[in-house]
């Protein structure tokens, strides 16, 4: 069978760059286009969902090539491989980690960097691939992601200290934080005018123009009284703290050094989970004990798997997933199957087969592993419980193909109380609408 290119990847084609992110929206078709323009050896690595889903694998058997070497970003750090002629990164914000924040060793200050971006900049730096490309429909979740990727893909025009220093001053803005100092990312016009005009002069994050936009569904869920009760419980325990200068004064921007474990209580109290720790005295030892709360989401997701095709739901905590499995177990004859980041392979093996090809099935996943892999049975997604935008945005895509872009999917979205709603509009949905300008 003769692959024709799609319009998107003809245009990239063409211009046959050597080094490139290939930050197209998810269904585009961005793992075969990273094959139609690789040469020689191939390498590919990424996160180990998308290696047991195998979808390099598949692509490559439709273009009559050998399937390419395809290794997990753990394997890759605890045994580096050999050189490649092209290497390609799948869902390659996995190597972006660079923070904001500086550190510093003898005096000197350094840039914080992940583990696994060190040892993609390593490989590169000693192997010198001839191709290099990343792969990620969500490339920008952070700003500083984007100077990350241009590290690595060796297109910084200056120095990399001198380089990180100047990106970091047009694109955020310090701030105290107790006796440290945060760096937050700027929201003004010039700033993300600044981030779109660099992340294109090395990357293409095109959307395909025939492609029809999911149909969003918001859902919103009234709280209990157990609820209610266990989120005062909290706010009284963990008000608002802001340090005050010697003076006494609260400076102008200080962060509510409360805010970030308190918030964490509450959403997942609106997830129906109560996490609290007893210490035993005697053996002085802590333990993690989980209570379920009544809640009223259950149900609202039920309705939904009952009139939708294989649906998709996507749930931050991995109680949360046993919850709802149990629940949907218990009300439907569904084949429920479920993935999270402590499963064995063979069973995320498993349940990514049977979303894919076994009907009546549900899949319930873990947010964080919303990238790599497909369905084209299923008419729609739930985010049950949700805290980033790039998996909002990877878990669309898993029903939403290239194959199938002329089919309209649900998107439903579970506003679960006031942080979860907090989360939609103020964190997702804002950056939405900036990488939507990318494309």
């Amino acid at each position: 069978m003769k692959i024709v290119p799609n319009p998107i990847q003809a245009e990239i084609l063409a211009l046959d760059p050597k080094r490139y992110l290939l930050g197209a929206g998810t269904g585009v078709g961005k793992t075969m286009l990273s094959l139609m323009l690789a040469e020689g050896t191939i390498l590919v690595v990424s996160p180990k969902t998308n290696r047991i889903d195998q979808n390099f694998a598949r692509d490559a058997k439709l273009l009559g090539m050998v399937p390419p070497p395809h290794i997990s970003k753990e394997d890759f750090v605890k045994n580096e491989p050999g050189p490649c002629d092209t290497l390609i990164l799948d869902e390659a914000e996995f190597a972006f980690g660079v923070d904001a924040v500086t550190y510093r060793r003898g005096g000197i200050e350094h840039i914080k960097t992940s583990g696994i971006h060190d040892a993609i900049y390593k490989y590169i730096q000693k192997h010198k691939p001839k191709r290099i490309y990343f792969l990620s429909a969500t490339s920008c979740e952070k700003r500083m992601q984007a100077w990350a990727a241009a590290r690595l893909l060796g297109v910084l025009k200056k120095s990399d200290f001198d380089s990180f220093v100047a990106f970091r001053a047009d694109t955020h803005v310090s701030r105290p934080r107790g006796y440290s100092t945060l760096w937050l990312e700027k929201k003004t016009k010039k700033a993300e005018l600044i981030i779109k005009g660099f992340l294109r002069s090395f990357g293409y994050f095109g959307e395909a123009e025939d492609k029809v936009p999911p149909k969003i569904i918001d859902v919103m869920v009234e709280l209990t009284d157990a609820q209610r009760l266990k989120i005062m419980e909290t706010g009284e325990k963990y008000p608002e703290k802001k340090t005050a200068t010697d003076n006494g004064n609260v400076p102008k921007g200080a962060i509510d050094e409360n805010s970030a474990i308190r918030n964490g209580i509450l959403y997942r109290i609106e997830c129906g989970i109560f996490t609290e720790y007893i210490y035993d005295d005697e053996l002085h030892t802590e333990k993690k004990i989980f209570t379920e709360i009544p809640n009223n989401y259950l149900i609202e997701i039920l309705k939904i798997v009952k009139v939708e095709k294989n649906p998709i739901i996507f749930v931050e905590y991995k109680k949360q997933i046993a919850i709802i499995k149990a629940y949907l177990e218990k009300h439907t004859d569904c084949n429920v199957v479920m993935m999270n980041g402590t499963v064995k392979n063979e069973v995320k093996a498993k349940a990514l087969h049977d979303i894919r090809t076994v009907p009546n099935t549900i899949m319930i996943a873990q947010s964080s592993m919303s990238a790599g892999w497909e369905t084209l049975l299923s008419s729609a997604t739930i985010f049950a419980s949700v805290t980033r935008w790039r998996h909002f945005q990877q878990g669309i895509g898993r029903n939403s193909r290239h194959q199938n872009r002329l089919e309209e999917k649900n998107v439903y979205r579970l506003f679960l109380g006031p942080t979860s709603h907090n989360i939609w509009i103020d964190r997702i949905d804002v950056r939405k609408d900036f990488n939507d300008t990318l494309k």
